[in-house]
């Protein structure tokens, strides 16, 4: 019996941190609402060391079905100290007994309650409890797919440092991205943009990013605008049958240092070579319609291969489209009433890469149909696929043209 007795003392007097732990990994076995609170409470209950662990462990949640955790399991969730939250981007059904979603951290907790969704949007309903920023407001770190409406309401949780907002409904088109409260989050590194929403202002972009992802989808939307000035002069050069079409130009602020990763997808996109190459050091695009400003060059092929060749920063790009244009950058288009632009053909384009960027990059074009192209899906045809790495020595170590 003193064994005893001596063994619980141990176990009550183990350093919070430790408790930490344990507590995470005991959680972590768990995939219900209901199990998870009965094994938290009891774990609570222990004694009063264990229950302050308890209260001080930071937790992770993966939800594959957020809207129909119930009122007891929201206001069990605002109580928590929560650190990452994850929502999946495309919910599993109710009546599925798998486990849905995988796990992302070593102690995440995967939630798949049971029970009707209800009206209010879980992300909205959670991030509007008081009881949320009073416990998580020093702990959130990273917030995965809640919806583009929850950006106003991010700005008092000062530790985000990873932020993607998704908008899986065509109904929000019109509904804008609050960018500008976004930028007031001193530690944000990590933005992603999902979905459907109106035309970004890229000017708001805020500047303590270093990766960016934007993904816009543009499926059977029939209207057209935009609120960039050279993305409507090019939508009224490509003619009425593009015009259900969404424009997307990608113009980086000014104010923004150079981006560690910038990824861009849309049916119609628009770029300044030059500027995006020397402002990021990895580039990934997807198109089915890419544009792309070279300059105001006779030869405009010809001035695309210089820029490649010549392009001082950027270490990798994948650029990926069906269709390709070249036009003239902004910087050196006068105010008139079109942009001229060029369809490309894509051979033309290989000769030239081939004959000038050689020596500074790897390149590797091909035919293919990536899986996660314009609207986070593969093309039903085949697509041209150029990938650049950038080249340590004087020679090309590998040049692949198929």
């Amino acid at each position: 019996m003193q064994r005893f007795c001596v063994l619980l003392q141990d176990w009550g007097s183990l350093p919070t941190t430790l408790l930490n732990q344990i507590i995470r990994t005991i959680l972590e076995e768990y995939d219900t609402v209901e199990t998870i609170v009965r094994a938290y409470a009891s774990l609570a209950q222990v004694c009063k060391h264990w229950r302050d662990a308890a209260r001080s462990t930071l937790l992770c949640f993966h939800l594959t079905e957020p809207n129909h955790l119930g009122l007891t399991a929201r206001d069990w969730l605002a109580a928590q100290l929560l650190e990452v939250l994850i929502i999946n981007r495309r919910l599993a059904k109710a009546d599925e007994d798998h486990r849905a979603g995988e796990v992302q951290s070593s102690y995440e907790i995967n939630l798949r309650p049971r029970g009707p969704p209800t009206e209010v949007p879980f992300a909205l309903d959670l991030f509007s409890r008081p009881a949320v920023l009073a416990n998580s407001a020093k702990s959130l770190t990273c917030v995965v797919n809640v919806p583009v409406a929850t950006a106003p309401l991010l700005p008092p949780f000062s530790m985000l440092r990873q932020v993607a907002l998704y908008s899986p409904k065509v109904a929000s088109r019109s509904q804008a991205i609050d960018l500008g409260a976004l930028s007031t989050l001193p530690r944000l590194t990590c933005l992603s943009l999902i979905g459907y929403f109106a035309p970004l202002d890229w000017s708001a972009v805020p500047t303590t990013l270093r990766h960016l992802s934007v993904s816009i989808y543009d499926r059977d939307i029939m209207e057209s605008f935009s609120s960039d000035e050279v993305a409507t002069l090019f939508m009224a050069e490509l003619g009425p049958d593009m015009a259900p079409h969404i424009v997307t130009r990608a113009k980086l602020p000014a104010t923004l240092p150079k981006l560690e990763y910038l990824s861009v997808k849309a049916d119609i996109l628009l770029i300044d070579w030059d500027d995006l190459m020397s402002r990021c050091e990895e580039v990934h695009l997807s198109a089915n319609f890419l544009g792309m400003g070279v300059g105001q060059r006779h030869d405009q092929v010809a001035a695309f291969a210089t820029a490649v060749a010549e392009a001082q920063v950027t270490d990798c790009a994948v650029v990926a489209f069906h269709r390709v244009a070249l036009y003239e950058s902004v910087d050196s288009v006068a105010p008139g009433p079109s942009l001229d632009h060029w369809n490309v053909d894509v051979d033309d384009m290989l000769m030239e890469l081939r004959q000038r960027a050689v020596c500074t990059w790897d390149m590797d074009p091909v035919m293919d149909a990536p899986r996660d192209f314009v609207n986070d899906e593969g093309p039903l045809v085949d697509c041209f696929v150029l990938t650049l790495d950038r080249q340590e020595g004087p020679e090309p170590r590998s040049f692949h043209f198929t």
